[in-house]
């Protein structure tokens, strides 16, 4: 979102500047807009149908170790 932002914030200061159409700048809003709307729902839909041990085959989110002190051989 932080870059969708500033990529905004750049191309209404290109409009403003007379570099660039507010149509072109309104166009790629709802492009990233759609693209954000879409990905989301594809990362949703995802996880949704990924309930299987293979997403997290060992467990390793519920237990309080770390990677450090599970992998360090210290």
């Amino acid at each position: 979102l932080a870059h969708a932002a500033s990529d905004a914030a750049a191309a209404a200061r290109g409009v403003l500047g007379g570099e660039g159409t507010p149509s072109s700048w309104f166009g790629s809003g709802r492009d990233v807009i759609t693209g954000i709307a879409r990905g989301s729902v594809d990362g949703l839909v995802a996880r949704a149908r990924d309930r299987s041990d293979r997403r997290n085959p060992h467990g390793l989110s519920v237990e309080t170790e770390r990677a450090v002190a599970t992998y360090d051989r210290r």
